[in-house]
């Protein structure tokens, strides 16, 4: 003899979950199930039909239940079989409580099952509405490493884990590929040696209630490379920060940064805690200015040492007369090299004559001269720092002549008063004695000491342009007494 009750009738109301159960008579009967005559395939649709095995119990549950799903269902073990109908809720005005079908089997179970059915009954009833108190989440690692799914049950109940859909059993799967683990109330599926075709849904079934999550694969990068600017002469450092402990490899253009290709005296990589990965960037020259990448795992992540803008001051345009003389000036950052252009030809030795132009450096000032003016001359002139891939452009127009851009007019000139700075009026005329003040726009970032050479030699190049004299006092310029 199989069975050792009835298979219990249940209803359902449409979207509902309804639950047929009949007990066996030992706990490794196993029995097959009929919907309307038809063989149902062992948990083939887990989301609509879930075949439980609990000790000696044995039950179909039927979930978010539509119209078609109401009818016969039939239990199948060996030659015996019992049948019974599911209802729809409407369909049965007055049904039994649970707790009195349940009691109405163990009744008719013959004595020496009694004490098993009971104690099943027992677990049943007290399965609580929600048996999940924590939800399971999603897990990310990478092939070869290990993950782990955990929920928490709000009962301590027996769970199914799947893989895609199929049951994990001892005898489908190692234990060296899935672990279950059940400590307490929690539950844990432990997924090993990771591969390719393991990033999948992980189900957990308890109770007709099920959970799901996915394993996804882990990025390499928890944190990117980002674009760099870097002055020259200075140490520069690109950052990434990986999810794991992982290897790195790094790269200038296409050409990988080790011993055999750059000095440890340019480029230094460094792995620090927390999985961070440095690559050091050592005296900075304008040849190191592009894109660096790291590889880790087969996987790259790109960045670009730029140079930074390297134009201090804003380039103005330059007035002369014809046949006199025009001059463009501008400050720059420290180190930079700029290229005067006329049109696309660069303005050199090789391509013009120093009588007609003349570039100077001086400091962090830059100066071009254009002599001798003619027509051809008022036209657009091209400044660039080739080095840090910057450019802009000035015209000369037709005006008094050299000098003139660098002085500010009376009324909306700021006065800047230096200590120990000589001092003209705006006129830069004779002040018979008067004291006066000089005004003109000092570069910000300079020193005192930086601010007072720049005055000094503003105010010399002023008054030589009025055809004052002066003469050399140690290292510094001062005024022919004679001339005050």
């Amino acid at each position: 003899m199989s069975f050792a009750s009835k298979l219990s009738p249940d209803t359902a109301k449409i979207g509902g979950i309804g639950r047929l159960e009949i007990q066996v008579a030992n706990v490794d009967i196993s029995v097959q199930w009929f919907k309307n005559g038809e063989k149902m395939e062992d948990n083939s649709q887990l989301l609509k039909f879930e075949m439980v095995v609990q000790g000696t119990l044995r039950a179909l549950i039927i979930k978010n239940c539509v119209a078609s799903d109401f009818g016969k269902y039939e239990v199948l073990s060996r030659e015996e079989r019992a049948e019974t109908i599911f209802r729809e809720d409407s369909e049965t005005p007055a049904a039994a409580p649970v707790s009195e079908k349940r009691n109405a089997a163990v009744a008719e179970q013959p004595k020496k099952a009694e004490n098993v059915a009971v104690a099943d009954a027992v677990v049943i009833k007290n399965v609580p509405k929600k048996v999940f108190a924590q939800d399971i989440q999603d897990a990310e690692a990478r092939e070869g490493q290990i993950a782990v799914f955990e929920t928490k049950l709000a009962a301590d109940l027996p769970v199914q884990w799947f893989f895609s859909g199929n049951k994990i059993t001892k005898e489908k799967y190692s234990i060296l590929k899935f672990e279950a683990v059940a400590t307490g109330l929690l539950r844990k599926l432990i997924v090993k040696n990771i591969a390719a075709e393991d990033f999948q849904r992980f189900s957990i079934s308890c109770e007709g209630q099920i959970q799901n999550a996915e394993l996804k694969k882990q990025a390499v990068f928890k944190k990117s490379l980002k674009d760099v600017t870097g002055h020259q002469t200075e140490i520069q450092l690109l950052k990434c920060t990986l999810n794991s402990s992982l290897p790195a490899k790094w790269f200038f253009g296409d050409k990988e940064i080790n011993k055999d290709n750059f000095s440890i005296l340019k480029f230094e990589a460094r792995e620090d805690k927390n999985n961070v990965r440095t690559l050091i960037i050592k005296n900075t020259r304008s040849q190191d200015y592009g894109q660096y990448s790291v590889e880790v795992s087969g996987e790259r992540a790109s960045c670009s040492l730029l140079a930074p803008f390297p134009f201090v001051s804003k380039v103005r345009d330059a007035e002369g007369p014809r046949g006199g003389i025009a001059r463009f000036e501008l400050m720059v950052l420290p180190n930079t090299e700029v290229t005067w252009f006329l049109g696309k030809t660069s303005i050199s030795p090789e391509n013009f004559s120093i009588l007609k132009y003349e570039s100077s450096n001086r400091r962090d000032v830059r100066q071009l001269l254009i002599k001798n003016i003619n027509d051809d001359d008022y036209n657009m002139y091209v400044i660039g720092a080739e080095a840090n891939g910057y450019r802009c452009n000035a015209r000369v127009i037709e005006g008094p002549g050299i000098g003139q851009s660098r002085f500010l007019g009376k009324e909306t000139a700021p006065k800047r008063v230096v200590k120990d700075a000589p001092e003209v009026d705006y006129d830069s005329k004779p002040t018979n004695g008067t004291r006066g003040v000089f005004g003109l726009k000092v570069p910000t970032g300079l020193s005192e000491k930086g601010i007072k050479e720049f005055v000094l030699q503003a105010a010399k190049e002023r008054d030589m342009e009025l055809g004052r004299k002066w003469v050399r006092n140690g290292a510094s310029f001062c005024r022919n007494p004679s001339q005050a």
